[in-house]
């Protein structure tokens, strides 16, 4: 079964953005600035991780940058649901994801394989 293709966010573009507008700034600055806490924007900046909806809707306006300037279209996750799920960590590799997703099948199948002949535990 063919999948659609995903959008992948653009998390370390964003945070790049945000690292370069702060400049020589605190984090203090820019979270009275945006009303964004200190926390959540050295999360963000250090693309630790995505900022919620509103809080990314803030920082786009900031950085004069439209949401979808940060996702883009991955033609590649349409192939494989398991590949997509392991590629929105972000920190995965296509062919990291790739490799996983074999092994994954390769236990389902073996797993499979038992049941049909009773020995699954």
């Amino acid at each position: 079964m063919r999948h659609p293709p995903g959008y992948t966010f653009k998390l370390h573009e964003l945070a790049a953005d945000v690292r370069a507008k702060r400049g020589e700034r605190s984090l203090r600055d820019v979270a009275e600035e945006t009303q964004i806490s200190i926390a959540t924007l050295s999360r963000v900046e250090n693309a630790k991780m995505p900022p919620d909806f509103h809080n990314f809707g803030i920082l786009c306006h900031w950085l004069d940058r439209r949401p979808q300037d940060y996702f883009e279209l991955d033609l590649r996750m349409g192939d494989d649901p398991i590949v997509a799920q392991l590629r929105a960590a972000q920190e995965i590799s296509v062919e990291t994801a790739g490799a996983f997703a074999e092994v994954i099948r390769a236990a389902y199948d073996h797993l499979l394989t038992l049941e049909d002949t009773s020995e699954f535990p």
